[in-house]
């Protein structure tokens, strides 16, 4: 019994880490969009995948950097 308590958090401590490990990289992600397209650069679209609210980011960062490029491409 004590063997399974020890390895469920174990398990619970490593879902812990990957999860604030991809919402960080995710973040990163979105950051550096961000700061290229405040540079007037082409946004690149964020690849990183995340799980809950991060990823629902990630895809609504790609999309509003695909329109805003589309009509930054509209001006010229």
């Amino acid at each position: 019994m004590e063997t399974l308590i020890i390895v469920l958090a174990i398990a619970a401590v490593a879902l812990v880490v990957y999860t604030a490990w991809s919402w960080s990289a995710a973040l990163a992600d979105v950051s550096r969009g961000l700061q290229s397209m405040g540079a007037g650069l082409k946004a690149r679209l964020v690849l990183s995948a995340a799980p809950g609210p991060i990823g629902s980011l990630v895809k609504t960062f790609n999309a509003a950097a695909a329109d805003v490029q589309a009509r930054a491409e509209g001006l010229d």
